[in-house]
């Protein structure tokens, strides 16, 4: 989404999911067990901004490269402010604040972090441009060979820029490496092409802040590891960025189908519109198709959001359905087996197959034993057999909703 169109829905959505997270914080007084929260992350990862930056080479591993670092920059972000968040708990004194002080403390986080939110994508967008004129300089350096700095100067000049005004360099120049636009936020400076020229011998190098000096072009970095949110989370936190990148181009495969709402009590079954399916997308077979809506049609009523996902014909995986509350997909079994343990195994070595996160159980038989099917899931997580499973819903026969989460396995 552009930062032009939707913003009211933009931030609506975004305001909910932070009050959810501020919420859940207090609730469990500590950060959720990844110590990022994925909806937000989604969010903020604002990929988007390639879209308007106009970036056009063909270089589509740099393309890959500058996506990466976005994703891994709004990672990094979700962490710091989730941190500051928990950090919110206890007073100065080592007591804990009652809701309306922590909620009143945690609003000034949460507004930080979205008024930040319009200078970040610009700073994208400036570095998928720089990155894209990067990529033409080096192709017409034979016939371009030279730059010149273009600083805007008028009474918004950043002091960081003014020393380069006017000053012409070599594409050569090992400078370039670590001076290149954007030399800081909302920078408007840029370099123009030169035939010919003569470059400058004494100029003064400009105060630019470590975390730009860089060249978009040449790294595939619009953020750095200086960048101050990078630089201060954990890289078990930051290793988390690739996946969530995959994740959101894999949602690319659902684009432009509608789907129609169905409200259930307090929840929604959202389910694909079969005349906007095209090319590759087509209907889940019937027989799968109406166990799957009655599972998720059973956790609606209980205030939980799901899409129906169609058949894309692609390669790759098929998820059921996609979990609209927690932005991760699902894959839904219906048992007619009593056998919990049969059923457990074979349920979430498909779903980990599938590369969801959630996975919904329902058995349309009671248990021969409880027990064994209990057993029988705890031996697959400490095998290593259900790595990506986080969340498992069981539809007991008896209609009973119980939930868990797998962290306790693993």
């Amino acid at each position: 989404m552009s930062f032009a169109d939707d913003l009211e829905d933009f931030f609506s959505k975004l305001s909910e999911r932070w009050l959810y997270l501020v919420r859940s914080i207090y609730k469990n007084k500590g950060l959720p067990d990844e110590l990022i929260y994925e909806p937000i992350v989604r969010e903020q990862a604002i990929e988007q901004a390639f879209d308007e930056s106009g970036y056009d080479t063909p270089d589509y591993k740099m393309r890959e490269f500058l996506k990466k670092n976005v994703w891994e920059f709004s990672v990094a972000k979700n962490y710091n402010d989730n941190i500051a968040l928990n950090n919110l708990l206890l007073k100065p004194d080592g007591s804990l604040r009652n809701w309306n002080d922590f909620k009143r403390e945690a609003q000034k986080v949460v507004g930080n972090s979205i008024r930040y939110l319009k200078t970040e994508y610009n700073t994208v967008v400036l570095g998928a441009q720089n990155a894209s004129l990067w990529a033409d300089i080096q192709k017409y350096k034979h016939l371009f060979p030279f730059l010149q700095f273009d600083v805007v100067m008028d009474g918004h000049t950043s002091d960081i820029c003014k020393p380069l005004h006017g000053v012409i360099v070599s594409v050569d120049d090992p400078m370039l490496k670590h001076y290149f636009p954007p030399n800081h936020f909302n920078c408007r400076t840029t370099v123009r092409q030169l035939r010919k020229g003569v470059p400058t011998e004494s100029y003064a190098v400009p105060d630019i802040p470590d975390a730009f000096k860089n060249n978009p072009g040449i790294t595939g970095k619009v953020f750095t590891q200086k960048n101050s949110y990078i630089a201060n989370t954990p890289n078990d936190v930051l290793i988390l960025a690739p996946s969530l990148y995959k994740e959101n181009e894999r949602n690319k495969r659902y684009e432009g189908i509608d789907f129609e709402v169905h409200k259930i009590g307090k929840g929604v079954v959202e389910i694909y519109k079969l005349e906007t399916l095209q090319g590759q997308q087509n209907k889940q077979k019937k027989s799968e198709f109406v166990k799957n809506k009655e599972a998720l049609t059973l956790l609606a009523k209980q205030g939980e959001k799901y899409r129906m996902l169609p058949i894309v014909e692609d390669g790759q995986t098929n998820p059921d359905a996609f979990n609209l509350k927690m932005s991760q997909y699902t894959d839904v079994k219906v048992a007619e087996s009593s056998n919990g343990k049969n059923v457990i195994q074979s349920a979430l070595k498909e779903a980990n197959r599938q590369g969801v996160k959630e996975v919904i159980i329902q058995f349309t038989k009671e248990l021969t034993s409880n027990r064994d099917a209990f057993e029988a899931l705890k031996a697959t997580f400490k095998q290593g057999r259900a790595k990506n499973i986080e969340t498992i819903t069981f539809i007991m026969y008896d209609k009973r909703i119980l939930r868990v989460n797998t962290a306790r396995f693993k």
